[in-house]
């Protein structure tokens, strides 16, 4: 869970790798990935264990030349453009279930269903659980129970799903009190929890350190079925704290601390002078450990930046909203942790990854590299013939397309179909260059339309946007400068398929 508050960084660690054997420069495109749950410490593979894989270039990458290696119940789901592939999650074969690595009821690392039910109460006291799932699309099989008590270490039960019924009245627990929920689900039904499932039904995984040069190794879940999967880096010359290949914006690829506190609005005085890094520690991700760097999140700095961690505050930390700065938190912290912000942390003192596009198909991948030349992280798909990075997408023809990554949106039309784009610009200011390729909403709910930018043109008399997923309305019409935009077919665009190895 990440907390809504925090400006967590653009770039995380993906946890795929495919290696072909022909390579290309280009600018890595942004991935967000998530933390990875807590799990057993970690141990260290010999280096020459398991490590003989081949990325056809020669570079050592696991022990099938990928991030990922299936084992006899884990099969890896992957997402593939032509001859490039990259992990989606894991399909546990004797469950018929996809699964994703978390954290176990009994504190182990265990590959748990992706798709369970949600749930609220069938009682005003909040104590019977309903289990709410949909009526199209794969079967629930687990539900989770809607509120428990957070244990650092320890996930949630998972249930059996009952027999279906009509609750009379549902209900939801605030945090504080137990209240009607009087909303109307669609195309959902109701089920009774069924018995509480065995932890050991779910693939279980220890993790291992996997050498990928002199500083970096990947750190992997090895799951006690034959599985791998590389989730993280450690960082050796930073006390093998755990770090994400990320993007610093301009093309740069390093690897960043990854257990980090954020300056926001948090102070260690009085006057709100003197910054301190909020590290939550609600969430399995993070309880439990110390943040290895503090992240400038602010908002008010345009580059990536870093400082050292400092000893944890103990004492009064205050919080500021502009106008008045006024006491948060005492030395008796449950939720959150803050820290002193250390010295400056230079990206130019963590480990640098050189990025290439690698693959000799349309769609390639863009792949980083350690110093030694192995397997750093692959960080998405690229489009070799639109020159762009691009990411799997429900296109506008309803098929899973490459679609490009770009940071051009398109939120207004022309029409009242909201299919004929236009881009606004601040007035005066630059557009992109010709051909740039833009985004925006298609009609298709959930589904996103291509355009070129074209030719600037007068401010329309009226302009129409999209309001939600299926309604096109009117718009006000802005004091910004407008372009035309010349629309693109989703055919122009590689299919993505994904499916367990």
């Amino acid at each position: 869970m990440v907390p809504s508050r925090l400006v967590w960084p653009l770039l995380g660690f993906a946890t795929s790798v495919v290696a072909c054997s022909s390579s290309s420069s280009g600018a890595a495109p942004s991935v967000d990935a998530g933390q990875p749950p807590d799990g057993a410490a970690p141990a260290t593979k010999d280096a020459d264990a398991d490590s003989g894989g081949n990325v056809e270039s020669g570079a050592d990458a696991g022990s099938n030349g990928l991030a990922w290696t299936s084992g006899t119940r884990l099969r890896a789901v992957v997402d593939a453009v032509e001859t490039a592939r990259i992990f989606s999650s894991w399909h546990d074969v004797a469950l018929d279930v996809d699964c994703d690595y978390a954290l176990s009821s009994d504190g182990k690392t265990r590959c748990l269903p992706v798709n369970q039910g949600f749930s609220e109460y069938d009682d005003s006291n909040c104590t019977n659980p309903v289990g709410i799932v949909p009526t199209g699309g794969a079967p629930v099989k687990y539900l989770s129970p809607p509120h428990g008590v957070f244990v650092c270490g320890k996930g949630t039960e998972l249930h059996a799903v009952g027999a279906s019924y009509v609750p009379a009245a549902r209900y939801t627990f605030d945090g504080t009190s137990c209240v009607p929920d009087t909303s109307t689900p669609t195309n959902t039904s109701y089920v009774h929890f069924g018995a509480v499932v065995p932890a050991t039904t779910f693939v279980a995984a220890t993790q291992v350190s996997d050498p990928r040069g002199t500083r970096l190794s990947a750190h992997q879940y090895f799951g006690d079925d034959g599985s791998r999967q590389d989730f993280e880096m450690l960082d050796k010359s930073r006390a093998n704290a755990s770090c994400e290949v990320t993007d610093d914006g301009t093309g740069k690829v390093y690897c960043t601390p990854k257990e980090r506190a954020y300056t926001e609005v948090f102070f260690s005085d009085a006057a709100c002078t003197t910054a301190v890094g909020l590290h939550p520690e609600y969430a399995q991700q993070v309880c439990g450990r110390t943040p290895t760097a503090v992240q400038d999140s602010t908002g008010k700095v345009k580059v990536l930046t870093f400082f050292e961690v400092g000893a944890r505050i103990t004492t009064p930390v205050y919080e500021t909203n502009g106008a008045s700065c006024q006491l948060v938190a005492g030395p008796t912290l449950v939720d959150d942790g803050f820290y002193a912000v250390g010295a400056p942390l230079p990206l130019a003192s963590l480990a640098s990854l050189p990025v290439s596009n690698e693959g000799n198909g349309r769609v390639q991948l863009t792949v980083a590299r350690t110093e030694s030349g192995a397997l750093g992280a692959s960080l998405g798909f690229f489009d070799s013939q639109k020159n762009i990075g691009c990411r799997k997408s429900l296109a506008a023809d309803g098929k899973v397309r490459c679609l490009p990554n770009t940071r051009f949106d398109v939120r207004v039309f022309a029409d009242a179909q909201c299919s004929q784009g236009l881009l606004t610009i601040a007035t005066g200011a630059a557009p992109p260059p010709a051909g740039t390729l833009l985004r925006a909403q298609a009609a298709l709910p959930f589904s996103s339309a291509n355009f070129v930018i074209g030719a600037k043109v007068a401010a329309p008399a009226s302009v129409w946007s999209w309001n939600g997923n299926t309604t096109c309305q009117a718009a006000a019409v802005e004091l910004v400068d407008y372009y035309a935009t010349i629309p693109v077919p989703p055919t122009d665009f590689a299919l993505v398929t994904t499916a367990p190895e």
